[in-house]
């Protein structure tokens, strides 16, 4: 019994895997390109949902940055500049529109005429302009202090009106003068 084998005498050994050879798989061109078009998908998708661990990473970084700036926040010195900056808005609108009557007094007292007595003075500044009750020692000095404001920077025109003579002997008139808006601004 010892020369009977099951295995004949040449073949007896490891096996040779020189001869093996892998079963060849051809692919048409179509399917090549759905297997690149696959690849480039499932590419762009791991990329995509690289991208989405990221942003939700800086999401997460920002929300606490905003937790932290949101605990050192002064609530009662953010109130104090709201109410300042409120204040600020009033006062400015006050500026803007503030008319300062002061300039056209300091005008009218260095171009008055001084025989010429201002009694009264109306002024409006949404017509832009001011009346004034007064009486002069004479016609020609009425007639000179008209010609002066007339000749000054700022006033549009002088009207008299309502001239005539007083109890005293002094001559009653009303000046009525338009002015540009910058005389009293």
């Amino acid at each position: 019994m010892d020369n009977i084998s099951l295995i004949p005498k040449k073949d007896k050994g490891l096996p040779s895997f020189s001869t093996f050879q892998k079963p060849r798989l051809e692919f048409n061109a179509l399917t090549k390109a759905g297997l690149v078009l696959l690849a480039l998908a499932v590419m762009v998708w791991g990329g995509l949902y690289l991208w989405q661990i990221n942003l939700n990473k800086q999401i997460q970084a920002y929300s606490q940055e905003k937790q932290q700036l949101t605990g050192q926040r002064n609530l009662e010195l953010e109130n104090k500049l709201k109410n300042l900056g409120v204040l600020l808005e009033v006062f400015n609108g006050i500026l803007t529109n503030h008319r300062r009557w002061s300039k056209f007094f300091i005008l009218l007292q260095q171009k008055t005429v001084s025989s010429i007595i201002f009694n009264s003075f109306k002024g409006d500044d949404k017509t832009a302009s001011i009346v004034l009750d007064g009486s002069s020692a004479s016609y020609g000095a009425l007639a000179q202090q008209i010609k002066v404001l007339e000749n000054t920077a700022g006033v549009a025109n002088v009207a008299a009106s309502d001239i005539g003579l007083s109890e005293e002997g002094r001559v009653k008139f009303i000046l009525k003068l338009n002015f540009t808006p910058d005389l009293i601004k």
